[in-house]
């Protein structure tokens, strides 16, 4: 039977990424790939440090009673435990004539997998760029295997952005309702992290193919050709 709808567009998408890995499968243009990916790394690292933290923006002064935002992030307010588990969200809110922009962090397991993920891909990008090395033979390999180990952090990500998200647009059982005129969720801020994510897929995917094509790009083998 002939494939049909995402099964055609997945095909599409496979021969094309093969087109491309083709036409990199050269030492400089692994290199090249090996840079872009020192940055996508980089980027990822540097986007996980910035949403590290939470931030109330004046909000808990609204409330009647004491609410402490770090408490409530983490899932520490009696009737809200779940909370840590629902996270990341972030929402604009509007009081009277206050307002603000209020958010919790990613899970601290997103976040350490999705940091430490960027850190070694980062220092072996680096290593295989820089350095003939006697590893250099599980380069294409392990360039690849990064590329299977972004996808599970977007996946990660992306479901806990969906739940998060999610009761955010409940107001949280109606909590922050009952004390504020007005929230709207703004899941956009966290769409750069995926977004970097799914590129460490792309790129991580096409360096592993095109250098599994190339061969040594330290010029201590002979170059492999293409077939």
């Amino acid at each position: 039977a002939q494939p049909t709808g995402w099964g055609r567009g997945a095909a599409a998408a496979m021969n094309t990424f093969k087109t491309c890995a083709e036409m990199c499968a050269t030492p400089m243009w692994v290199k090249v790939l090996l840079l872009i990916n020192i940055a996508t790394s980089g980027i990822v690292f540097a986007l996980s440090m910035w949403q590290l933290g939470s931030r109330d923006d004046g909000l808990t002064d609204l409330f009647v009673g004491s609410l402490d935002w770090e408490d409530f992030c983490n899932g520490e307010v009696d009737g809200l435990n779940t909370v840590q588990y629902v996270r990341p969200f972030a929402f604009e809110w509007m009081d009277g004539d206050d307002d603000g922009l209020s958010w919790c962090p990613w899970p601290l397991a997103n976040t350490v997998y999705r940091s430490v993920t960027s850190v070694l891909s980062l220092l072996f990008a680096v290593v295989f760029l820089f350095f003939a090395t006697p590893i250099d033979f599980i380069g294409p390999s392990l360039m690849s295997s990064f590329a299977f180990v972004y996808f599970s952090i977007f996946s990660l990500d992306a479901n806990s952005l969906t739940i998060g998200n999610g009761v955010c647009e409940d107001g949280f059982d109606d909590l922050l309702l009952d004390n504020l005129e007005e929230i709207t969720c703004m899941p956009g801020m966290y769409v750069a992290t995926l977004g970097s994510s799914i590129f460490g897929v792309c790129s991580f995917g096409l360096l592993g193919m095109s250098w599994a094509r190339t061969g040594s790009i330290h010029g201590t083998q002979a170059h492999v050709q293409r077939t």
